[in-house]
């Protein structure tokens, strides 16, 4: 779990992109948060746990968005992530920890993901200002869906599977087609 940089959308308000991802499958989940306080955030936690299922464990990094965010409600890091890390345990009972502040290769799988959605975003529109909320919604389902299709092997048929064939089964598609030679 990462905080996506704040986007500045209609009438100046500023939105966050709170950026799930399994580690397993790489599968991406964005959710809109309209801050970055401890309730916003566990919000979209409960948006993405009843939408995707109960998770295990969160790993999350220490980085600038954290520390923004901590900045805006005048806190430090380390007690921004100690309370956001006992709410989830808590409320959820789910197993939360942040990485060790000082190691962002400890992230490099979802900070990878985060430039990919950096260019997705930068693809699809020009600039996010000025769009309204709804459409910033729509936007991050947008690259959603696109990143969780590309493909990331290949089955004993040799038809490309992608995050969203692992992590929605039920889902398959008709227009995946065999490569041709």
């Amino acid at each position: 779990m990462t905080i996506l940089a704040p986007f500045v959308i209609s009438r100046k308000r500023k939105r966050w992109g709170l950026i799930f991802m399994c580690l397993t499958t790489r599968a991406i989940h964005p959710e809109d948060c309209i801050s970055t306080n401890i309730e916003s955030l566990l919000l979209a936690l409960e948006r993405f746990i009843q939408r995707r299922g109960k998770l295990k464990s969160i790993r999350s990094d220490q980085g600038t968005s954290l520390k923004k965010a901590a900045k805006e409600q005048d806190k430090s890091t380390k007690a921004l992530a100690a309370e956001l890390e006992c709410a989830v345990q808590d409320r959820r009972r789910i197993d939360f920890r942040f990485n060790p502040a000082g190691a962002p290769h400890w992230g490099g799988s979802w900070e990878t993901m985060i430039q990919e959605i950096k260019k997705v975003l930068a693809s699809a529109v020009e600039s996010v200002a000025g769009i309204h909320e709804e459409a910033f919604r729509t936007l991050l389902v947008r690259v959603e869906g696109i990143l969780n299709r590309r493909p990331i092997a290949f089955d004993e048929n040799g038809l490309p599977v992608s995050p969203f064939d692992i992590v929605s089964p039920g889902n398959t598609r008709d227009f995946r087609q065999k490569p041709r030679p």
